[in-house]
Parts: C-alpha cells; structure tokens; sequence
C-alpha cells in the first residue's frame, strides 16, 4: 500500500524477460557471467512489480593456485521499482575470494563484499526511509569435510 508503505498481495501479475549465461575458460582462467531482462507487471494496475530490477547482471573471474583458489566478482542491477513507479538507483558491487585447500578435509575461505564500501538501496520503508544494506564486509570461513 503507497500511503502505508505495508505488504500487499497482487492477484494477478505477468514476469516475462530473458537471462542469458555464459562462460568459458581463458586459459587458466575461468570466467562466467548472466545477464537478465525482467517485465514485471501487476495485470490489474499496469504498474511494474514493486522491488524487481528491469536489468541485472552479474560476472565472476577466477583461478586456481595449486592450493589456493583467487576470484573476483561483480554484481550490477538497475534500480528497482517502488511504489507509484518510483525507481530506486542502480548499483554496482565488486566483491574477492580466497579459498585455501589445507588438507582434503580442510579449508579456509576469505571474502570481501562491496570492496569500495558503496552504498545502495534495495527497498525502502517509507518515503524517505530506506532499508539498511551492508557496507565493506569481511568474512572468514573453515570447513572441515567428513568422510
């Protein structure tokens, strides 16, 4: 609801659009990335679904290190649709990975999201508040395989 800015179920909606994926090794290097075009409709309003992006893309790059996998990725949108036809701003993130095979059983994994700490918005509360996304994030992870 527009003046309450609360959840509301659409009786009848239509998605159409097309993704396309690609990918391919460059040598040592892996790439693969998808790209999405997106019509979302309410059928009784005309009005594009509210938080759906129109176009969305998204591209990653790695390789293995013996041991050690590199990569970097990156997600772009352009902005959602809000209420009233509104749209949110695009964005863009940049993210990097390490995974490193210490045994069989064992690795140890780092990543770092939106590496240039960029902020965006991918909803928002009422007309001037808008829903927290994460900064610069780092994450570490250890995952032990049983067999």
């Amino acid at each position: 609801d527009v003046s309450t800015y609360s959840a509301n179920n659409i009786s009848d909606a239509t998605l159409e659009g097309i993704e396309v994926e690609y990918s391919r090794y460059f040598g040592v290097w892996n790439f693969s990335s998808n790209l999405e075009y997106l019509d979302a409709y309410d059928d009784n309003s005309g009005d594009f679904l509210n938080g759906r992006a129109r176009v969305s893309a998204n591209m990653q790059l790695g390789r293995d290190f013996k041991d050690v996998y590199a990569g970097i990725d990156m997600k772009a949108e352009h902005g959602r649709y809000q209420s009233a036809g509104q749209r949110l701003p695009g964005y863009g993130l940049l993210g990097l990975s390490l995974v490193y095979k210490i045994s069989d059983n064992l690795k140890l994994s780092a990543r770092l999201d939106n590496v240039f700490d960029r902020k965006y918005i991918l909803n928002q509360a009422t007309s001037v508040v808008y829903y927290e996304t994460e900064g610069r994030t780092a994450k570490v992870n250890l995952q032990y395989q049983f067999q």
